[in-house]
């Protein structure tokens, strides 16, 4: 695995806590965190990594917020990739007028020590999010847009930080994520 010698930083080989919280979008940002969610889950079983959930704030249609745990050798350095804004743009299922919608989740990641893997789920509570569309403020730290996933009318993911698309939307929301995350740690290391 290449992007494992990419890898550098002391807290590289740490458990990883992801925490997702809807945007802009109403309720087809609700399920875009669900989605966003899933592709990280699939993603660690993939990878043989655990996978546990510390918080959830279910909705009708998907997740207002959520707080996971991926446990696994590197988990937090690989993941810190998926950190930022996530922009989804599609036709929403049941949308009556069949115009596309945009809606945005974030992701803020955090590496966890094994030794504090015990962490209760309030220990990262899910706090308020403020949002103009390409910037976001989760408590005190300023997350950017990182990635666009377009499904109508064309598939597409495109990585705004690595400038890396992909026509294979489909593959990445299922949790084929390496090619992404590997693209990130070589443009983080020029």
């Amino acid at each position: 695995m290449e992007e494992l010698t990419l890898l550098n930083d002391s807290t590289d080989t740490l458990d990883a806590i992801l925490s997702f919280h809807a945007g802009m979008g109403a309720e087809d940002a609700h399920a875009w965190t669900s989605m966003l969610v899933e592709m990280i889950e699939k993603w660690a079983f993939s990878r043989g990594f655990g996978f546990d959930f510390l918080h959830q704030e279910p909705d009708r249609d998907g997740m207002r917020s959520a707080s996971i745990k991926v446990l696994g050798h590197c988990a937090y350095g690989l993941l810190k990739s998926e950190q930022g804004i996530h922009r989804l743009i599609r036709i929403p299922p049941g949308s009556k007028d069949g115009r596309r919608h945009l809606s945005l989740a974030s992701i803020h990641v955090h590496p966890v020590d094994r030794i504090d893997s015990k962490i209760p789920s309030t220990s990262y509570p899910d706090c308020p999010v403020c949002t103009d569309g390409s910037k976001e403020v989760v408590g005190n730290v300023q997350l950017t847009q990182i990635r666009s996933y377009t499904l109508d009318p064309i598939k597409s993911v495109r990585d705004h930080r690595t400038n890396f698309q992909t026509a294979e939307a489909d593959k990445v929301l299922s949790g084929d994520l390496d090619v992404l995350i590997q693209r990130y740690l070589q443009w983080t290391t020029k």
